[in-house]
């Protein structure tokens, strides 16, 4: 139930972080359970925890990115190749392409619900990157295939509480990915997902792991393309940090703008309690798949449809 008068600086802070999201921004939640006067703003809070998922990505996870891609390029030397199934949520299939204009095309796709006779096929020097739970790739595993595992929320993982998350049994255990992957990429996804924190909520809204598992596949798939650029006896790495950093560069640019965030949201807001719609139009599918899809997002928006747009109306 929202608090007397918090219903325009709900709208106007889940609105302002929607923005946010189209900047390629998204983490960490910073709890703010005092008054309304006291709270962090949420498209503050967004944005910090956006610059908290590339700075986790690059201090604590781009060298083992880089380690697992020298890796995948011994494999692919003895005739494996490089497999993405960075799969569950909203946004990475559709971000993660092949067609996807500039995309490497070093990583080839591999269903989420892969079945045993896709899996068949799989050549030992193969390797799998994935943020799912396909118990396939336990028995991958065992014929020799690696698997890199990418937490998400959907899935269970160290962090998460018992109970939440898919509930995925195997030999009377309830699995977490850890427990079918060789080795873990943690995507500094929460949990719980959501970003943001509002007191008159009590679960975290605006989620950042679409975003989150792209970045871990960009950068997966950066490393991995200046490897293969290497001529002979040339050796280096490098290109995952590079990635992470520029993805910094560009969030701190966008972060030049936040004051516009909460001006914005509050126009929108205003426009929304008045009845005007929200249209999310682009030419990335996955931005508008996000934007209008998950659970915890605005839940206000809709894709755009031009016979349908009214005057008054937020395109």
């Amino acid at each position: 139930m929202f608090k007397s008068g918090s219903r325009r600086q709900f709208f106007a802070g889940s609105l302002a972080s929607g923005l946010g999201a189209a900047l390629f921004t998204s983490l960490v939640v910073e709890n703010a359970q005092a008054s309304d006067e006291k709270m962090i703003p949420l498209w503050k809070q967004y944005y910090n925890g956006s610059m908290g998922i590339f700075t986790g990505l690059r201090d604590t996870q781009a060298g083992l990115i880089e380690r697992e891609m020298k890796t995948a390029l011994d494999r692919i030397k003895k005739g494996g190749a490089i497999y993405s199934q960075i799969t569950a949520g909203h946004f990475p299939t559709e971000e993660t392409a092949l067609d996807r204009i500039g995309n490497p095309g070093v990583l080839a796709f591999l269903e989420r619900n892969a079945k045993e006779d896709v899996y068949n096929k799989l050549d030992p020097n193969d390797m799998i990157i994935t943020n799912t739970i396909n118990l396939n790739n336990i028995n991958a595993m065992k014929r020799g295939i690696r698997v890199v595992g990418v937490t998400v929320n959907y899935y269970p993982f160290s962090e998460t509480p018992p109970e939440e998350g898919y509930q995925i049994e195997y030999e009377g255990k309830i699995l977490h990915i850890e427990d079918t992957v060789n080795v873990t990429v943690y995507s500094q996804t929460p949990w719980y997902n959501g970003l943001v924190r509002d007191p008159n909520l009590n679960f975290a809204i605006i989620p950042g792991g679409g975003f989150a598992q792209a970045a871990v596949y960009w950068v997966t798939a950066a490393e991995l393309t200046g490897l293969r650029s290497l001529k002979k006896r040339e050796s280096g790495s490098g290109w995952a940090k590079s990635y992470i950093d520029k993805c910094i560069e560009k969030l701190l640019m966008a972060g030049q703008d936040r004051p516009k965030f909460e001006v914005v949201g509050k126009k929108l807001a205003d426009l929304v309690l008045r009845g005007a719609k929200w249209w999310v139009f682009g030419a990335s599918h996955a931005l508008v798949s996000d934007a209008v899809g998950v659970a915890n997002g605005p839940r206000i928006t809709r894709p755009y449809k031009a016979d349908q747009v009214k005057e008054g109306d937020i395109v």
